[in-house]
């Protein structure tokens, strides 16, 4: 017994040892690192259960007839103890992907990469992707892939262009224009009602003359555009050699790096958790975002400010426990950022609202609160930071106006009374509704399309949605108005959407300082005069009470509502079912800010008696593609 103990933790140790050694290769300066745990996935689910599920099959489907293609994920040639890390790094000019793979089978590994032409060193070997978009270096132990990405907003100054060979080209196609003869109207005698000019025809040599000019520039169009073409395909494949040549450099350079690399930065070394399956560390949301920007078109010439200013540091964990999967986000914020998030997420969720949820049959809903006067309030200052690089570019100054106008017109304080900011949206039931639509018959020899009203069944919603309002008169006064342009029908305290709602029933009612809008007429109705009864269970108050925003889901809820003959009728639905029978709930929780921190966790429960989460999710899987 001592001597596994001992051994496992030999194994252990030296799996830890290699997954330090390979993050020591990834470079102090990354921008994103993910990390995956391979052990630890296949800790939750065994080699052989991977291989004989739905993704297992499918990832090896295309080799099954090829005896020198991998049929398992053990294939490979990758270590499936180890650690595999993705990691982005960026300069001014170019982005690199790449991918660190720890390797247990390094001929298994090489067979993968087919009969290309591999470069054998010293102490490594190499092979460049056919597209030149892709170098992978490997040896006995680890792989790296480094596949590079030229930064458009670089090359786009003409100077920088120049520096690398490179030249911006601009196309502007020519405009042909057809000649037209043109009649002088003020020339027209004003008594010319009965006129009649008679127009001779183009002299032959004329129009002959007028064609060859006209295929002149038809032809200069066409040599224009080939030579374009041409000169495009040129650069492009400068562009290519040159971000292989990078890449290369890179690959060099990573490979025999030294030193703690990314494991010196106590942020990333805070994000990590052995208990996760997987980890994402954005060093930087700006930074990363900015090449995205670039690779739409947007860009900031003047680099006056750094786009999406405030927003710091990201992170992401998945965890696959035993009862649940968990998602758990966060992200930094700088202190004025900070400050002012904490402001609109300053309110809590209307206490009235849990009145209103039937735990035992919603089969979902979604909440929100924040400060409606306080966003507004910050809302220019958080435009100036955020908006202007990439919409505006060299003009940001017209985002800074437009903030300031936005501050100078828009009256926080009345706003902030009419839709204070929280809001519930509830989905108690689904139904079949039939509902008319029109369709053409075709009759006779002709084929006259003769309209015919016709009608379907649709699913719809059954729903109740509320939102706060201290100051309700100008909602009082749109009731007032529909019902005198006979768009609402008043029933009571309700008032029901005559016109443009085909697809679902709309009622309308304002109480204790809530505005609400139902499907239902029964529950509106009780909604209106405050005799609903409804049983929130402890879960969903906490859920709802505590967080600036919560998404619930209960998957078997749905079921139970879709067993009918009606609804299984339908095979996609009766498929849909037999997945949703075997899920358990999902939630979604915000807490808004803490520390300078917005957090986020998502929360899917296993429904089943798998052993795991893991195994859960694999079931589900296979569940969906039958």
């Amino acid at each position: 017994m001592k001597k596994t103990f001992l051994l496992t933790a030999l194994l252990l140790g030296t799996g830890l040892a290699y997954a330090q050694e390979l993050m020591t290769r990834i470079p102090a300066q990354a921008n994103a690192v993910a990390t995956f745990r391979t052990g630890h996935f296949f800790d939750l689910i065994s080699v052989d259960e991977f291989n004989g599920s739905v993704l297992g099959k499918a990832a090896f489907s295309k080799s099954a007839n090829d005896p020198s293609k991998p049929k398992t994920v053990s294939d490979l040639g990758v270590d499936l103890a180890a650690d595999a890390f993705y990691f982005y790094t960026t300069t001014d000019s170019v982005g690199y992907h790449c991918v660190w793979l720890p390797l247990k089978d390094q001929a298994k590994f090489e067979s993968l990469l087919g009969k290309g032409n591999i470069q054998r060193q010293a102490s490594s070997s190499r092979l460049t992707a056919a597209d030149s978009s892709t170098v992978i270096t490997w040896n006995e132990k680890q792989a790296l892939v480094v596949s590079p990405g030229l930064r458009d907003d670089f090359f786009a100054i003409k100077a920088n262009a120049a520096r690398h060979g490179l030249k911006i080209l601009d196309y502007q196609p020519p405009v042909i224009v057809d000649s037209v003869s043109v009649t002088d109207v003020a020339a027209t005698p004003p008594d010319s009602a009965d006129l009649v000019i008679t127009v001779p025809p183009p002299i032959a040599a004329d129009a002959a003359k007028a064609a060859t000019e006209a295929d002149k520039a038809q032809q200069k169009a066409d040599d224009l555009y080939n030579n374009y073409t041409k000169s495009y395909a040129e650069q492009e494949n400068l562009k290519k050699g040159l971000a292989l040549k990078w890449a290369e450099t890179e690959a060099s350079r990573l490979f025999t790096a030294n030193g703690p690399g990314i494991t010196g930065d106590p942020s990333f070394s805070r994000s990590l958790d052995r208990d996760a399956v997987a980890s994402v560390w954005v060093r930087n949301l700006s930074h990363v975002l900015a090449p995205a920007f670039s690779m739409l078109g947007f860009r900031n010439p003047a680099a006056s400010r750094s786009s999406l200013s405030g927003f710091k540091t990201v992170t992401g964990q998945l965890y696959f426990d035993n009862d649940q999967i968990r998602l758990v986000t966060a992200m930094e914020l700088d202190k004025t950022l900070a400050d002012d998030y904490k402001r609109i997420y300053s309110r809590k969720l209307n206490k009235k609202f849990l009145n209103y949820v039937d735990s035992d049959k919603a089969l979902g809903f979604f909440s929100y609160a924040v400060n409606t006067e306080a966003y507004l309030d910050v809302f220019p200052g958080l435009m100036k930071r955020t908006v202007p690089l990439y919409l505006f570019g060299e003009e940001a100054e017209v985002a800074d106006l437009a903030a300031d106008i936005f501050s100078t017109v828009v009256d926080e304080k009345s706003i902030g009374k009419v839709i204070k900011g929280d809001a519930l949206f509830v989905v108690n039931d689904i139904r079949q509704r039939e509902v008319k639509y029109k369709s053409y018959e075709y009759e006779g020899d002709d084929f006259d399309a003769e309209p015919v009203e016709k009608t379907k069944t649709e699913p719809s919603p059954d729903f109740l949605f509320m939102f706060s309002s201290d100051d309700h008169r100008i909602f009082d006064r749109l009731l007032a108005m529909g019902e005198k342009k006979g768009v609402l029908q008043r029933e009571g305290e309700l008032f029901k959407v005559i016109k443009g709602s085909d697809a679902v029933d709309l009622y309308l009612t304002i109480r204790n300082n809530i505005v609400f809008v139902g499907s239902s007429q029964a529950q509106m109705q009780d909604v209106a005069k405050g005799t609903i009864r409804l049983k929130t269970s402890a879960r969903h108050r906490s859920l709802l009470s505590r967080n600036a925003m919560s998404f619930y889901f209960g998957p078997k809820t749905l079921s139970q509502k879709l067993a009918t003959d009606a609804w299984l009728r339908d095979e996609t639905v009766l498929r849909f079912n037999e997945v949703l029978k075997g899920m358990g709930n999902v939630y979604l929780r915000s807490g808004g800010v803490r520390k300078n921190t917005v957090t986020a966790e998502l929360v899917a429960e296993n429904g089943g008696s798998e052993k795991n989460a893991l195994a859960y999710l694999f079931r589900l899987i296979s569940a969906a593609a039958k």
